[in-house]
């Protein structure tokens, strides 16, 4: 099944990272290993992922440009989705 993103929080970092955001949704990966991309805003945030389970992950921001954007989860299992919330 395909992943879907429901909710994030919170919506905003500063440019300088390290800000903790938990993804919430539907199919986000049947282990940490499925989940084999994880953007947010363009910056690729993969190696911070701490999976909780196939509804919540939660990540950490890098130090990234300013931008506003979507978040994007690939999995091996069901493919890829992409947030309808910006950050």
């Amino acid at each position: 099944m395909s992943p879907e993103i429901n909710g994030v929080s919170p919506r905003e970092s500063t440019v300088d990272g390290g800000t903790k955001v938990t993804i919430r949704g539907e199919n986000l990966g049947l282990k940490k290993e499925d989940v084999v991309g994880l953007y947010i805003c363009g910056s690729n945030c993969l190696g911070s992922l701490e999976y909780i389970s196939s509804h919540k992950l939660v990540v950490t921001t890098k130090a990234w440009k300013a931008c506003t954007g979507n978040i994007v989860i690939e999995t091996q299992s069901g493919g890829k989705a992409v947030s309808l919330v910006e950050f």
